[in-house]
């Protein structure tokens, strides 16, 4: 009797953390605005560091972002990333399914913006910045993606994030699950958001707060082998928080602007 109690009882709280969890999509985005903050480290996958050239990295990016247009700011000090010219404050600028990247030292045709097209790319549409996959900084991405939480949900405990008071979880999240989950409006951004990562699951950490809001994801991604650049294993970790703050974003102007569609691969 008692091993069936204890097995309902585990069953009951695995159901609840993905209640909690959908809702936190759904609540997080009702909230309409926040702040961001987000912290990349990247490594080699065997913890080797340094390869072809490539060093590990610790990246601090700041920003805004609207939950209902997906038209948001990050700023990012690149000095982090020891690669040569990658100095400077870099500059994403979120419209939607498009993306405005600004990186210092890498100007194309003497233009300091590129634009990003990420219906247009699809799969391919990587950032000139190993790391800065421009789909995988959209918050509202990983939101969606908590619709598709598959199997048991460890409720790992209570945290304090920025002061406020959060319940830890981790969770596998089924990106084909979330796919059919996410309203209907917001399917073909999510669909370009899975794409964009690659991956079938994704394992996630979440800080959900007592109103039912995300305020931080923790999750790692494999960047594979590209040319030169090596393979890396990538930690993002997002936080939001200040909700309802004013967001304004305009697209640079376009004499500014570099279309990476237009671009001859060739070239």
């Amino acid at each position: 009797m008692l091993t069936l109690v204890l097995a309902v009882a585990a069953g009951a709280c695995g159901s609840n953390g993905e209640q909690v969890l959908a809702g936190a999509a759904q609540a997080t985005a009702d909230a309409g605005t926040s702040r961001m903050a987000m912290t990349v480290s990247a490594s080699a996958p065997d913890g080797s560091g340094a390869t072809a050239g490539a060093e590990d990295f610790t990246m601090n990016a700041e920003g805004v972002i609207d939950y209902d247009t997906g038209h948001g700011i990050l700023k990012m000090d690149l000095g982090a990333l020891g690669m040569p010219g990658a100095e400077g404050e870099a500059e994403m600028r979120l419209m939607g399914s498009v993306v405005y990247m600004k990186v210092p030292g890498t100007e194309l045709g003497g233009r300091p913006w590129v634009k990003f097209d990420l219906e247009a790319l699809g799969e391919d549409g990587q950032g000139p910045v190993p790391a800065l996959n421009p789909a995988s900084n959209d918050p509202r991405g990983v939101l969606d993606a908590l619709r598709g939480v598959s199997g048991e949900v460890e409720e790992v405990g209570a945290e304090d994030i920025r002061g406020v008071a959060t319940t830890h979880y981790r969770a596998e999240v089924d990106l084909d699950k979330a796919q059919a989950e996410v309203p209907e409006e917001r399917r073909a951004d999510f669909e370009i958001f899975s794409e964009q990562l690659g991956i079938d699951t994704l394992p996630i950490d979440v800080w959900v707060d007592d109103e039912g809001r995300a305020r931080r994801f923790s999750y790692e991604l494999e960047t594979p082998a590209a040319g030169e650049t090596p393979a890396s294993a990538v930690n993002l970790v997002i936080d939001l928080y200040d909700f309802g703050v004013e967001v304004d974003v305009q697209p640079p102007p376009s004499a500014e602007v570099t279309d990476y569609g237009e671009l001859d691969p060739a070239a």
